[in-house]
């Protein structure tokens, strides 16, 4: 056997292995949701047929792919549906978490955040003197999502489907620790403690909270499942995506960037303590140590120089002159 027919061979069996990784977890995640979610008195479904849905027509998607074939397109679609069924049995994880009996720790972030000589309202007061940067941010904010996305399904497109592998598994392990810590030490927002004034959003965090504390049944078809706040479960989102999609050179800067302005608008927004984006980041070095031992790093280096290897009788002036190097 060639070293580039080793090499492919080995990313193959790094590939198998991450699915059925991800197919074990997600059969266990689903039956252990199905168990609590009874014991905590949860019913309804969790808004499973509109996620059913999409991963079915990702499904065909990919069959499509397969026949044709498109191998890059077949790596974005196989990471997508990942993603689509990991986000609803995790929403679900993060809502029994939140049915934890333990109180809210609100007060103890912001004595920890005092300790560091931080106040997220007075952050947030002082961006404010700068409309356009304190709008800015608030944009930013919202980006994660789109980020995401862009980090699942691009890197798979340019070659680099190892690193779209690698965010997809750290952000699972991420989500089962956060949904640990969110049991542990629950906790709503630095609103709650700070006296500044909440939005809609911030104040309907509050109220689903207290529901959740609340021996009431709760139908989880309502529910929402941004309710972490330490630790910053958007600042890591943020750092996996742009991992992710660092792989490809020319979105390094601008990915590394919307990154760290994210971290920034979560205290800007006012949704975070500067405790839960220490947190964050400190999720993001173990989920990414996590994610390289599912898929190794020296596996896309491998499949990479698979890729470019050019046999000794083909190299002639014009095949080292052909586009795409």
């Amino acid at each position: 056997m060639t070293k580039t027919a080793a090499a492919r061979e080995k990313a193959d069996a790094i590939t198998r292995r991450f699915h059925l990784t991800l197919g074990i977890v997600l059969a266990a995640l689903m039956v252990t949701n199905f168990v609590l979610a009874r014991a905590v008195h949860f019913y309804g479904s969790g808004q499973l047929l509109n996620v059913w849905l999409g991963a079915a027509c990702l499904g065909g998607l990919l069959w499509y792919c397969r026949t044709r074939p498109l191998p890059r397109l077949v790596e974005s679609c196989e990471l997508a549906i990942w993603a689509i069924l990991y986000f609803q049995a995790l929403a679900v994880t993060m809502q029994i978490a939140g049915r934890s009996p333990r109180p809210l720790i609100d007060a103890q972030l912001t004595a920890l955040d005092g300790a560091m000589h931080f106040s997220t309202i007075a952050f947030a007061r002082g961006v404010e003197h700068w409309p356009a940067l304190h709008i800015g941010l608030a944009v930013i904010y919202a980006l994660v999502g789109p980020m995401l996305i862009a980090a699942v399904l691009v890197p798979p497109a340019m070659g680099k489907g190892d690193a779209s592998r690698r965010c997809v598994a750290g952000v699972v392990a991420a989500a089962i620790l956060t949904a640990i810590a969110f049991a542990l030490w629950p906790a709503a927002g630095p609103w709650t403690t700070e006296g500044f004034h909440a939005n809609k959003e911030q104040q309907a965090v509050t109220q689903y909270l207290a529901l959740l504390k609340s021996p009431a049944m709760v139908d989880l078809d309502k529910g929402d499942a941004g309710i972490v706040a330490f630790p910053s479960f958007h600042v890591l989102l943020a750092m996996m995506s742009a991992l992710a999609l660092g792989a490809v050179r020319r979105l390094r800067a601008i990915a590394w960037t919307l990154a760290v302005l994210v971290a920034v608008s979560t205290l800007t927004t006012g949704w975070h303590y500067l405790t839960d984006v220490l947190g964050g980041l400190a999720l993001t070095v173990i989920a990414t140590a996590a994610a390289r031992v599912l898929v190794p790093e020296r596996a896309s280096r491998g499949t990479a120089s698979a890729a470019v290897q050019i046999p000794a009788e083909a190299s002639t002036p014009a095949v080292t002159a052909s586009p795409g190097r």
